[in-house]
This record gives C-alpha cells, sequence and structure tokens, in this order.
C-alpha cells in the first residue's frame, strides 16, 4: 500500500507542477515589457540632476502602470513630464507614477516625459553605464543598464535590448 501512496503523491506533484506551469504562463505578458533605448544624458561636473529616458512596450492585454524607479547613482529618481502651457515649458513630477496602455509603447525621451535623478553621486561620462530598476505595478521590478550619451543614441543600435 505504500507504493500506491507514493504513486498518488507523484500524481498530485505533476497536478501541481503543471497548475504553476499554467499560472506561469498567465504570469508571462506583464513580465515581457520590451525597453529599448535606455539611456542617460552626460552631465558636467556638480550637476544637480540628470535625464534619464528609454522606451517601455507593454505587450500584455493588460494596463501597466510604471510605480517608481531607483537607482544607486543617485539620491533619487522622480518620474517628469515637460509640456508647453502657452509658452512656458512646465515640468511637473508625476507622483502617481506613469501609465503603460496595454499593447502600446510609451516614449519617454527630452522634452517628454523622463526619468529625473536628483542629486547624482558622480558625474556621469558618456560610454559609463547606469543600472536603474523601475518598478511597475504588475510587471514589478526591472533593472536596466542605461548607457550614458551627450545626445539621445540611434535606435537601431538598443532597439532590441531585452532583459
Amino acid at each position: 500500500s505504500s507504493l500506491t501512496g507514493e504513486r498518488t503523491m507523484s500524481k498530485t506533484k505533476n497536478i501541481v507542477l503543471f497548475v504553476l506551469a499554467g499560472i506561469g504562463l498567465l504570469v508571462l505578458p506583464h513580465i515581457l515589457q520590451p525597453f529599448g533605448n535606455a539611456w542617460v544624458r552626460a552631465t558636467p561636473p556638480n550637476a544637480q540632476v540628470a535625464g534619464a529616458f528609454l522606451s517601455i512596450e507593454n505587450t500584455s492585454t493588460k494596463p501597466d502602470r510604471l510605480l517608481s524607479a531607483g537607482t544607486e547613482a543617485a539620491a533619487r529618481v522622480e518620474i517628469h513630464e515637460m509640456k508647453m502651457d502657452g509658452e512656458v515649458m512646465q515640468m511637473r513630477q508625476l507622483s502617481d507614477g506613469l501609465a503603460i496602455p496595454a499593447k502600446h509603447t510609451v516614449a519617454l525621451k527630452p522634452g517628454g516625459i523622463h526619468l529625473m535623478l536628483i542629486a547624482p553621486k558622480r558625474p556621469f561620462a558618456a560610454g559609463q553605464k547606469v543600472a536603474i530598476t523601475l518598478v511597475f505595478e504588475k510587471a514589478g521590478k526591472r533593472t536596466l543598464e542605461f548607457a550614458v550619451s551627450k545626445q539621445e543614441p540611434g535606435d537601431a543600435a538598443s532597439e532590441h535590448m531585452h532583459h
């Protein structure tokens, strides 16, 4: 009778693994969030802020939200939006995060929505890399390497950067 018990246990284990694999497939669309063209603008010495930019593609059928970001390289990271208000360029922090609609790509770029690295701990020189962790409502935490550049790198070079 112990053999029957082992066989039942093995069957149960297989069912559990199958269910977990199924759950994994359901969760997967939230995790597959391709990122492209991740870069940080090079800064002069003693810069108080640095801008970071990238595109975020939500391949899921459900909307997601970039809630926050962080890096060891700066005191803090804020999500900012720049837009014209009449003749004046306004910049404000998106304190409730940034919506990433389902099946949509959101570009964070100079003069628009961007990540603002507040009080960088060192100047960022072209050619360096900065690791920034993005925190999403559904996709969770994703740490990306941002290339430091004086201006926006060509899209083709970093278009296929998947983590």
